[in-house]
C-alpha cells in the first residue's frame, strides 16, 4: 500500500487528537514536549499519534539533539493538498482548535521547545 494513499491519510485523520496536532502545525514546527503541554496527553500517546501522522506522510520530523521537531509535510499529490485545505477550513470554525493554536504560539514565543530553565518539563532535563 502507498503510504500517502487516500486510505492511509483518512485513517490518520480519523482521530480528534491527530487533527488537533495537524492544526497546531499549521503555524509551524513544534516539539513533542510542547504538544504534550497543549494537548494535555502523556508523551507516549502524543508520540503514537505523531508516528501515525508521519507514516501517512502528513508530517515530517527533524531531530535536534535530544528532541524531535515536527512540521507539516509539503503535499506531493493533489489529494494531499486538498485534504490540507479541508482541515484548515474546518479548524477555523472550531473553538478548541483556535485555543490550541494560541497556546502553541505562546509556547513557541516564550522560549521555544523545552527551555533549559525548566528541567522538570515534559521533555525532562537536558543532558
Amino acid at each position: 500500500m502507498i503510504k500517502n494513499s487516500p486510505v492511509s491519510v483518512f485513517k490518520a485523520l480519523a482521530d480528534q487528537q491527530r487533527l488537533r496536532i495537524l492544526n497546531i502545525l499549521l503555524d509551524g514546527e513544534i516539539c513533542v514536549g510542547d504538544l504534550v503541554t497543549v494537548l494535555g496527553e502523556p508523551q507516549p500517546t502524543i508520540s503514537r499519534h505523531l508516528r501515525i501522522l508521519k507514516s501517512s506522510e502528513l508530517i515530517v520530523g527533524r531531530k535536534q539533539g535530544l528532541w524531535v521537531f515536527y512540521s507539516l509535510s509539503q503535499p506531493t499529490l493533489g489529494f494531499s493538498a486538498a485534504i490540507q485545505e479541508a482541515w484548515k477550513l474546518q479548524a477555523q470554525d472550531d473553538p478548541q482548535m483556535s485555543t490550541d493554536r494560541q497556546l502553541a504560539q505562546q509556547l513557541r514565543q516564550e522560549d521555544g521547545c523545552c527551555p533549559s530553565n525548566n528541567p522538570t518539563g515534559p521533555c525532562g532535563p537536558k543532558s
